[in-house]
């Protein structure tokens, strides 16, 4: 009744758009979509290892559910060999294994896959204020982002703003946002091969050379500069007042 009966509709991506006027072919013509920004913070890098240049820093961020992935990323990880994985330090934030509800079964379970990674140094530091989110990423590397369903993914705003690289599904958002050579969009139309298409994603990352990693985080940086929080305003703006 919402969807059937609103004036406008400001999807958070054109993909995004593109997906809710294929299910609700009533609301072709009256949506818009736009990508919001991530307002720039001063902050200092945070890691739960002392920085080693030779090491590859790599981050997850996220609400530990089905929709996020993680597990897929589990076995991506699992599936590499001990000499390409010995490089890795994994930092997981958003309280992996822990909480209750419907999902928390499947949280510690992931949980327990992530912790049997024995050749990769794996740190969950839990559920961290927002800041402290912001300053690991502002650390690390690369961004891995498997979502099953993504209608944008603020995070990987937030982590390109602070020079991460990306690898993430191919759902809405990450398709509307990321861009080689610093990031990368895996399918995932095949659950069947979400796992290699990740895996092969890292294994491409992990073979770069620091100093090419290094210019693509800061191309990474320049593209999240072209999303803004005042033109996301604007066109709510102009919703609001039916132009």
């Amino acid at each position: 009744q919402l969807v059937a009966n609103a004036t406008q509709l400001v999807a958070v991506g054109p993909s995004f758009e593109a997906e809710i006027n294929a299910l609700y072919p009533c609301t072709v013509g009256r949506s818009r979509s736009v990508i919001a920004g991530f307002p720039t913070v001063t902050l200092e890098p945070s890691w739960p290892r002392p920085m080693d240049e030779k090491k590859r820093r790599v981050i997850m961020v996220g609400r530990p559910t089905g929709q996020k992935g993680w597990d897929y990323a589990a076995a991506a990880l699992a599936s590499l060999s001990p000499r390409e994985t010995a490089c890795i330090e994994l930092t997981l934030i958003g309280g992996l294994g822990t909480g209750e509800g419907p999902y928390s079964q499947y949280s510690r379970r992931v949980a327990q896959a992530f912790q049997q990674l024995e050749h990769i140094d794996v740190h969950n530091a839990g559920a961290v204020p927002h800041q402290a989110a912001l300053g690991h990423m502002l650390a690390a590397d690369l961004l891995l982002f498997p979502s099953v369903f993504e209608p944008l993914g603020l995070v990987l705003l937030e982590a390109m703003s602070h020079g991460c690289c990306v690898i993430a599904s191919d759902a809405a958002g990450p398709t509307d946002l990321i861009r080689p050579p610093w990031g990368h969009t895996v399918p995932f139309s095949d659950p069947l091969q979400r796992v290699e298409g990740l895996a092969s994603s890292l294994r491409a990352f992990l073979a770069l050379d620091r100093g090419i990693m290094t210019e693509q985080q800061e191309q990474a940086r320049q593209a999240a500069q072209s999303y803004s929080w005042s033109r996301c305003a604007d066109v709510h703006t102009e919703a609001l007042m039916g132009r």
